[in-house]
């Protein structure tokens, strides 16, 4: 039995027991000291081979759904500084400053494994000279549709969108004395058809490369206008207004740099055709006829930014949003700052 034989070794087996031990420890030491850098190793590995983290960039939308059940949340919040507007003929000419701050809630479900719900509305304080005006905007409630997935054939992920636009922002009737800033909407019921690719591409096993492109047509419909209103008008106006329809791309890169860390640069462009009135265009304090509607335009902006991800699930990203050409648009700078919340 073992403590028998234990026990017949004596004085000098006990000896033989501690110099067995030591030369073990010996041995031991450099074989341990290995098997922790290579754990270590794999742990790294193990979380450079797992999904990276994006919170994802200022304004285009994910080519994938909300998983079925879960939700996410990301509170946008919005400086905007119009300082100008540029004419016809792509010129900026300085305008009063026009400051806007905006609380921008967003919010997303799954509701199946294919399709999810989105919600979002503006919560604005706007200012211009020394008067200001808060109040909500227009509520945009959208659903999305999984169509393909970056696998196999598919060499991207496509999320379809069909989204309608509630005509919550005060549009008409506006006081002279508020200088356009208590206009918080269009008025009108508007549909939103959008095409969302995004694509995933590793530069290295420590960085990847992720891609959105997001094509949409907003289509209004027409709405009744009267007094001073965001199409224009003044004193008398009313008649019925059909906004143009709007078209916009959306370009936008985030590379991983480190596990936390990602720049981003997002390029749009935003296209407008000429809205049209039909009634009576109103005078303006002066007596003279005002004008309702706009003529096309179209705007090429940037949205460079970066993001810090604390893990898979929480993220924050901050940039900045400005035009580069523009024709009968603002000329603007912007601020934002987002946080985002998966659970």
């Amino acid at each position: 039995m073992i403590p028998a034989i234990q026990t017949n070794f004596g004085l000098w087996g006990d000896v033989i027991k501690v110099k067995d031990l030591l030369s073990w420890r010996d041995q031991l030491f450099p074989v341990c000291v290995k098997l922790i850098i290579c754990a270590f190793l794999l742990v790294v590995k193990a979380a450079y081979s797992s999904s990276p983290w994006f919170t994802g960039p200022l304004f285009a939308l994910p080519g994938q759904t909300v998983p079925k059940g879960h939700i996410n949340v990301e509170p946008y919040f919005f400086y905007i500084d119009n300082f100008a507007r540029f004419n016809q003929s792509r010129k900026s000419r300085d305008i009063s400053d026009i400051h806007v701050a905006s609380i921008v809630p967003f919010f997303s479900y799954g509701l199946t494994d294919f399709m999810d719900i989105q919600a979002l509305f503006f919560y604005s304080n706007a200012s211009r000279f020394n008067t200001k005006s808060i109040s909500i905007s227009d509520t945009n409630i959208q659903l999305g549709f999984r169509t393909l997935k970056q696998k196999g054939m598919s060499p991207v992920d496509l999320r379809v969108t069909v989204a309608h636009i509630f005509p919550t922002g005060k549009y008409k009737n506006l006081r002279y004395d508020r200088f356009g800033t208590d206009a918080m909407g269009l008025g009108s019921h508007q549909t939103v058809l959008g095409l969302n690719f995004q694509r995933l591409d590793y530069i290295t096993p420590e960085h990847a490369l992720r891609s959105r492109l997001n094509i949409i047509g907003q289509f209004a419909r027409k709405v009744q206008v009267e007094g001073l209103n965001s199409y224009g008008g003044g004193i008398g106006t009313k008649g019925m207004v059909k906004p143009g329809s709007l078209f916009q791309a959306d370009l936008a890169f985030e590379y991983q740099l480190t596990q936390n860390w990602v720049p981003v640069f997002e390029i749009l462009y935003t296209t407008r055709q000429q809205s049209t009135f039909i009634g009576n265009p109103g005078r303006t304090p002066f007596g003279d006829v005002t004008r309702v509607g706009r003529g096309e335009s179209d705007v090429l902006s940037l949205a460079p930014a970066i993001e810090y991800n604390f893990n898979a699930n929480i993220g924050i990203i901050s940039g900045v949003w400005f035009p580069i050409n523009g024709r009968n648009s603002n000329n603007f700078l912007s601020g934002i700052i987002a946080v985002n919340f998966f659970y």
